[in-house]
This record gives C-alpha cells, sequence and structure tokens, in this order.
C-alpha cells in the first residue's frame, strides 16, 4: 500500500493484470472487450463511448488493432496512440459532413505513418486518407484543372487559326474578283 509505488498507484485508478490473453475471436460483443496491453488491461482510461469507437473500430477491422505495439512501450504512449487513432477515425468519418483541409490530412497521414512504425495496425485509415488526399489534391475550380487550362489554349490557337484562315479567304476572293 506504499502510495509512491507508481505499480500501486496504477491498480488505483483501475488498471489490472488480464487473467489470460484474449484473441479478437473471443470477443462476441462489446461487454467483454478489453483493451489489453503487455498484460494490462487499460479500459479505465478510455470514456466509454472512445471505448465503444475503438471497438466499432476493431469490429471492423476483425482484430486488436494495438495488437502488434511494441511490446513495453510506455503505457500512456499507448493509450495516447490508440485515442489519437480514434479521434483519427472520427475526424476521417466526419469529413464528408465538413470540409476537411488538405493540412489536416496530412498531418493525420505523417501520424499514422508513425504509429504504423510503433505496431499500430492502422493501414485501413492510410488508405482512407489517401483516397482524401488525391480528392482534396483535385482543383475545385474547373478553371484550374490541366484539362481545362489546355482546352482553353486549344481554343485560343483554333480562333487565330481561323483568322488566318479568313483572311486567305477573303485574299483569294479579291483575287478572284
Amino acid at each position: 500500500n506504499d502510495s509512491s509505488n507508481p505499480a500501486s498507484e496504477s491498480m488505483k485508478e483501475g488498471i489490472r493484470f488480464s487473467d489470460t490473453a484474449i484473441d479478437f475471436d473471443d470477443v462476441k460483443n462489446f461487454s467483454n472487450f478489453n483493451i489489453i496491453v503487455d498484460g494490462l488491461v487499460i479500459d479505465c482510461k478510455f470514456p466509454d463511448h472512445l471505448r465503444k469507437t475503438y471497438y466499432e473500430l476493431c469490429c471492423a477491422q476483425e482484430s486488436f488493432l494495438h495488437k502488434d505495439l511494441l511490446k513495453q512501450i510506455n503505457l500512456t504512449l499507448a493509450v495516447g496512440v490508440i485515442m489519437e487513432t480514434i479521434n483519427i477515425a472520427e475526424g476521417i468519418r466526419a469529413c464528408e459532413a465538413r470540409a476537411s483541409s488538405h493540412e489536416d490530412f496530412v498531418v493525420w497521414k505523417k501520424t499514422l505513418e508513425a504509429f504504423e512504425l510503433l505496431g499500430m495496425n492502422v493501414k485501413f485509415l492510410l488508405k482512407r486518407i489517401d483516397g482524401l488526399l488525391s480528392l482534396s489534391a483535385r482543383p475545385r475550380d474547373p478553371a484550374e484543372h490541366e484539362g481545362y487550362k489546355e482546352m482553353k489554349l486549344e481554343r485560343a490557337r483554333a480562333g487565330a487559326k481561323m483568322k488566318e484562315l479568313e483572311s486567305m479567304m477573303s485574299s483569294v476572293k479579291d483575287t478572284l474578283k
């Protein structure tokens, strides 16, 4: 019961050892979903709505997204990685309703790439962001589109050619008269 012992502090906050290793196939519903890192159940670190969102993300991928996190990773870092993954996933989901900036997508991509290096399974989110980046890179104004610029230039050339032909035709008409 030494209050200066970090392990006993963690236990007071609700972190506990997992009795067994759990495979995602064993998770049948939200009530038996636990976030376990290095043998510690860290559910208490997540508000219920974020834990529920993370559960849904894991269900969509049919695996614990954090299962390959580096062994002996700092627990605070692990919680932060999982929470930020949830936040980015919610941002991606919400980007349909609001206009997210290209810069947001770039930051999300870099963040997820770093998480991937730590062992987080975020390939599916990176794929979605790559799609959003390609959409955000497309010009919104048709005047900015490369094909439009080419067509406009071609039209100008055709107009100049038409004036040249009209001039030649006028010259031929004068000669025929």
